[in-house]
């Protein structure tokens, strides 16, 4: 059996198991998944805290790695530039 034929074998496999699952009653290409959990709502509030802290902290990163950069470039290293 050849690679492709045994992919598609495991790809209707796996189709056939996921649409047998309890409560599988949507239809083909529908987004049908809904969540209610108190706990996502946290997971979700701390995951938006995270990306709205990530330009700030980014900035920081990026300015140390140019001065890193600069200092690495002026003592004639290669790697100088990379971090510029």
């Amino acid at each position: 059996m050849s690679f492709d034929d045994e992919w598609a074998q495991a790809k209707a496999a796996a189709v056939m198991r996921l649409n047998g699952a309890p409560g599988g009653s949507a239809k083909p290409g529908s987004a049908d998944y809904v969540v209610h959990d108190d706990e996502l709502g946290a997971i979700g509030h701390a995951a938006h805290g995270l990306f709205n802290g990530l330009e700030s902290g980014g900035k920081h990163a990026r300015a140390a790695s140019e001065t890193a950069g600069s200092s690495l470039k002026g003592d004639g290293f290669v790697t100088g530039a990379a971090l510029s």
